[in-house]
């Protein structure tokens, strides 16, 4: 996985090469991720809302720091 991937991602954080409070290197997902297809969704906005909204590449493990943002599967939101 490459990192530029993981921009926006609560856990780029500790991407930054040690350059974080805790000395981590790498976010512990990095070399396990994989691409997958997501429907960003609110956290709030019902089913009616997102349907037909068009999915993005994201790693699997993507996630924001925003507790109103979730990442789900194509299928959900048919």
């Amino acid at each position: 996985m490459d990192k530029k991937n993981c921009s926006g991602c609560y856990n780029n954080f500790y991407n930054y090469n040690g350059n974080n409070p805790h000395g981590v290197k790498e976010c512990w997902n990095l070399k396990t991720a994989k691409m997958v297809w997501r429907v960003r969704v609110g956290n709030f906005e019902e089913p009616k809302y997102y349907k037909g909204r068009k999915a993005i590449r994201v790693p699997d493990c993507y996630h924001t720091g925003s507790c109103g943002d979730k990442f789900l599967d194509p299928s959900c939101a048919k």
